[in-house]
């Protein structure tokens, strides 16, 4: 998932886009169970009021040492599961990506698993990419690419995994927009709704790379929004040639998009919704850029734990940087919602 190129053209060109932007490919849910509220506490909360996410200082927090993962990591997802961090990534090229696994105790120091890769290809054929889990009862639910469309495999335990739906997948390419290559989902899970499974996935289509939704029954019949795409690429600031890399999180009845935007390199932004499908920026985005030498000129593949009860509490937002490594930054002493909603006033 290096570095994205984006542009009209004719198909062949669409073709290199495809390869290209396949770097977009990220994680992020389930919000009432990818958070459960009997999750330890890894730190205590400061005095003062932290107001804005700050990266940790010493990023990276994991970074390619094994040989299956090639020259770096990619996309990341992580959940806090009874008071464990575990982080779900991908190792290797975009050519040969597998999955690894990883815990934490406090969320900034990872213990690779042993046996990684836990999700692997065949010789290198159909690259897996962008992984994304959410766990529901007690079952982890892991969404991720394949080629150039979105697969699903379940688990007992987030190691063993065996994939859905009879290996087909559950989400592809259409026509127009997302004519090219989906990447990047992020899936949300509400029990008691008409359709309980939402997502926001990230396409590359005839115009550029953007975000769509689309929802579900059962989490593999998913149906497309003829809304979409409904996060777009607009005007000339931070999201001016691309959206992509969605996270999804909702709090007290609001959606929260935490996304990125492109224009010289991938920043994080915020957006907020009611519907899934009309979307409001907050004024003062990106809220992550970067700044730091590791990561290059990208800031992308968000991934977010919180506290699920909306008490103060430490949040940590993980990304992905230019050079195939992952890093966090840390918001304390504020709730989530309150500071997601500062950014819209």
């Amino acid at each position: 998932m290096e570095k994205r190129i984006l542009a009209r053209g004719a198909v062949f060109v669409g073709v290199l886009l495809v390869l290209s932007l396949l770097s977009a490919c990220h994680a992020f849910e389930m919000f009432s169970e990818k958070w459960p509220p009997d999750r330890k506490s890894s730190s205590s909360s400061p005095s003062v009021v932290q107001e804005d996410f700050t990266k940790y200082t010493s990023n990276p927090i994991l970074s390619a040492t094994e040989a299956w993962e090639g020259i770096g990591l990619g996309e990341c997802s992580i959940i806090l599961d009874s008071g464990i961090f575990k982080m779900w990534y991908r190792g290797g090229d975009l050519a040969n990506g597998q999955i690894g696994y990883a815990t934490s105790t406090n969320g900034l120091n990872w213990t690779k698993y042993g046996g990684n890769p836990v999700i692997t290809n065949i010789s290198g054929v159909d690259s897996i990419t962008c992984p994304y889990v959410l766990k529901v009862g007690l079952a982890y639910y892991l969404y991720a690419i394949k080629g150039s469309s979105l697969y699903r495999w379940t688990s007992s335990d987030g190691i063993v995994w065996a994939i859905d739906n009879s290996g087909s997948s559950v989400l592809s390419q259409g026509l127009g927009w997302d004519a090219y290559v989906i990447c990047n989902a992020a899936i949300l899970y509400e029990a008691g709704e008409t359709y309980p499974w939402k997502m926001l996935f990230e396409a590359t289509g005839t115009n550029a790379t953007q975000i769509g939704y689309a929802y579900s029954l059962d989490g593999l019949n998913w149906i497309k929004s003829v809304s979409n795409p409904v996060l777009l690429h607009i005007g000339s600031g931070w999201k001016a040639n691309a959206t992509g890399t969605p996270e999804l999180i909702k709090i007290e009845g609001v959606y929260y998009a935490i996304y990125g935007g492109h224009k010289m390199g991938w920043s994080i932004g915020i957006s907020r919704s009611l519907d899934m499908i009309t979307w409001t920026d907050a004024l003062n985005n990106p809220v992550i850029e970067t700044n730091d030498l590791w990561e290059g000129n990208e800031a992308c593949d968000p991934s977010i734990v919180y506290d699920v009860t909306g008490k103060t509490y430490k949040v940590y937002l993980y990304y992905r940087g230019d050079y195939s490594k992952l890093g966090v930054a840390t918001l304390q002493n504020i709730n989530l919602k309150t500071y997601l909603d500062n950014h819209f006033n």
